[in-house]
């Protein structure tokens, strides 16, 4: 029986999905016998010599984690290396370096923020975190293609951020001073949490007044916050059993025929309290968005729609795409798609009942939109995105 050391954090979403991912894998396969110990980001190695393992699983919060996993020699995967942090070519056949895809990250969430109508936008994060500092760079790149203004939280002493009794009356200022409505992008939930406790503290209200959106989608941590926090979900679990997969091989004497990186790609947002709003100027506009935001699951129109607000189709046209930038029926096909996306990851159900309770009337149209707008046919989808 193989053995492998976890030293993953247990007490975050973003950790225990991989390892779920890893433990399927082992139940598929040969059982393995694993070294874990319950903490949080900080690990303790194992002695090497007394314990005698083959592999290696560990969350790389810094440097000494990353030289002690070479140093072992073993086949083994490193999450979230730290950029600087350089593997010998020696070992880096032995090694899979691993972090979420930050690029796609930020794209989904500004996006899902544009969708709702927001134009001004802040980042949330831990400068110095190697999951942290990806995402605040990806995040100003994309909004300066985008052409859209933007605030990045930079406390002035990085000591500040040890402490929550002394950063959180700064990192309150902050969103004080901020221009409203903003949409506010945290790094991971635990900052989502911050910002919503300290959003609270001045008295700016969410969703009104700041939007704020996590990333790992750690759901009971989500959920108990107030109001609940709305999360970029990552396919973690996924990653974790293909990487366990590859790690199997290397245990076996297969080194890989090259360096090795592996990007966790994003599936959807989770939308819970904190992002519920739509921010529009046109009332007609608003009150389409809302009708079709509650309706787009049934079969319904761009007519039903025009109905509801009492205007002409073609008079809703002109005002939506003016005030939304695409059309009625875009804004249709966006939610039903985005569920339908959601239900082939979450659910075993059949396309049909999918087509049919994402507000499709034929699962063969369903199909084609969705093969137009995400490159792949559903059932690709799917398998690209379960284990």
């Amino acid at each position: 029986m193989k053995k492998v050391a976890l030293l993953v954090e247990t007490s975050h979403g973003y950790g225990r999905r991989f390892l779920m991912g890893v433990a399927k894998y082992s139940r598929l396969h040969e059982p393995w016998s694993f070294y874990i110990t319950p903490k949080d980001f900080h690990q303790k190695f194992p002695k090497m010599r007394d314990w005698g393992g083959d592999g290696i699983i560990a969350r790389a919060e810094d440097r000494t984690i990353v030289r002690r996993v070479v140093e072992s020699g073993l086949p083994s995967i490193i999450l979230d290396p730290p950029e600087t942090c350089d593997i010998p070519t020696w070992a880096a056949r032995r090694i899979i370096r691993v972090s979420p895809d930050p690029g796609k990250i930020i794209r989904m969430a500004i996006d899902h923020f544009l969708n709702q109508g927001f134009r001004r936008f802040a980042f949330c994060g831990v400068p110095g975190r190697a999951w942290s500092d990806p995402r605040q760079k990806n995040f100003i790149l994309y909004l300066r293609e985008q052409g859209y203004p933007y605030s990045i939280y930079k406390p002035e002493r990085r000591k500040d951020l040890l402490n929550w009794e002394t950063e959180g009356p700064i990192l309150s200022e902050w969103l004080r001073r901020l221009p409203k409505p903003v949409a506010i992008m945290a790094c991971n939930d635990v900052r989502g949490r911050q910002v919503l406790e300290a959003c609270g503290g001045v008295g700016v209200t969410v969703p009104q007044e700041a939007a704020v959106l996590g990333v790992d989608d750690d759901e009971v941590f989500c959920e108990l916050c107030n109001p609940s926090l709305s999360s970029v979900v990552l396919n973690v679990s996924r990653a974790g059993f293909e990487l366990a997969g590859r790690l199997d091989r290397m245990m076996q004497g297969n080194d890989l025929e090259e360096d090795d990186f592996y990007a966790v790609e994003p599936l959807y947002v989770a939308e819970r309290q904190s992002t519920d709003v739509l921010v529009v100027e046109d009332p007609i506009v608003a009150e389409a968005l809302a009708f079709i935001r509650g309706a787009a699951l049934k079969l319904m129109g761009v007519s039903d729609v025009a109905n509801k607000v009492a205007v002409s189709r073609r008079a809703l046209e002109i005002r939506f795409r003016r005030a939304v930038g695409w059309s009625v029926h875009d804004e249709i096909q966006r939610i039903r798609l985005n569920h339908v996306r959601q239900l082939l990851v979450e659910t075993e159900l059949p396309i049909e009942k999918i087509s049919e309770l994402s507000g499709f009337a034929a699962a063969s149209y369903m199909s084609a939109t969705f093969r137009k707008h995400w490159g792949m046919t559903p059932l690709a989808y799917r398998q690209k995105n379960r284990m």
